[in-house]
């Protein structure tokens, strides 16, 4: 139910200031406009949809000791080729506790499945790296991405091997 606080929100806020003091409106113009001239800067983050079969995946933590957790799991490409995506082998992160509770659609991937993906270079996340991230038993020498999209895993089953 909208604006019960018990579900999630997809949504993003952007923009938000608090001030101390009242604003006449020509100054509140004046902070809009600067703002929307620092959002123009931005440069739109480059994704890529993939099908990707997992290889290997991590353990995710007690959510006790880490509600917010990131795993990294280990695919490798099965599209046969994606506009711009040139690695064959990869890491992904995925939500693997948040808010204190296990992400089970991440929890329950399989080995050796062939999943489809939306992702985003986990660098052009800096928000990501105060989260603990596990990585046991993966390759860290390959590329790190991020899984967005709907839900929280961002993915979509395929019947693909």
């Amino acid at each position: 139910m909208p604006g019960s606080g018990g579900g999630d929100w997809a949504g993003r806020l952007e923009g938000v200031a608090i001030y101390s003091r009242f604003f006449e409106a020509q100054e509140a113009q004046q902070h809009y406009g600067a703002y929307l001239a620092r959002l123009g800067e931005n440069r739109p983050v480059k994704r890529w949809t993939v099908a990707a079969v997992l290889l290997r995946k991590v353990s995710i933590p007690e959510p006790k000791l880490y509600p917010q957790t990131l795993v990294a799991y280990e695919y490798e490409l099965r599209t046969p080729s994606v506009e711009s995506f040139k690695v064959v082998r990869f890491l992904v992160v995925h939500w693997g506790a948040l808010n204190g509770a296990i992400q089970t659609e991440v929890r329950d991937l399989h080995v050796g499945r062939t999943y489809r993906m939306t992702l985003e270079r986990f660098d052009d996340h800096p928000q990501l790296r105060t989260i603990k991230l596990v990585t046991q038993r993966v390759a860290l020498d390959l590329p790190l991405f991020y899984t967005i999209g709907d839900g929280l895993s961002g993915m979509d089953k395929t019947t693909q091997r």
